[in-house]
């Protein structure tokens, strides 16, 4: 998705992700299934693309699932940084918790608060 600032947005395909429970802090069930998904920030205007304030939910069915929170995955390691400059890019893993009976993933990305939200549906 590209937006009238320059600003890009893709989602990578979901892929497996095994939990360890020896440093999941928070948001998974068991019986669920954990999928990695890479959300990458592209600036392609012309003008810094200050302070990014990325949102980003998981759904199935219609209803928000859970993001996993462990070492490396979670509200502790969204970070996009302060700034993305022209040309310049930033990708973040999201981990979310999906039902094992879930056929589909609907992600969807706000980049900025100013800014609308898309959605990709990921095969699963």
């Amino acid at each position: 998705a590209k937006y009238n600032n320059g600003v890009e947005v893709t989602v990578s395909k979901a892929s497996p992700y095994t939990i360890d429970p020896s440093t999941l802090v928070s948001g998974h069930t068991d019986g669920n299934n954990a999928y990695l998904v890479t959300i990458t920030i592209k600036n392609t205007g012309s003008e810094v693309f200050d302070k990014p304030l990325v949102q980003a939910k998981g759904r199935v069915d219609g209803k928000e699932v859970e993001e996993v929170d462990d070492e490396s995955h979670g509200i502790l390691h969204r970070d996009f940084g302060n700034s993305i400059n022209p040309g310049g890019s930033a990708s973040v893993e999201w981990v979310f918790d999906v039902p094992s009976t879930a056929k589909e993933l609907d992600v969807e990305v706000t980049p900025d608060l100013l800014l609308d939200a898309v959605h990709w549906k990921l095969t699963l």
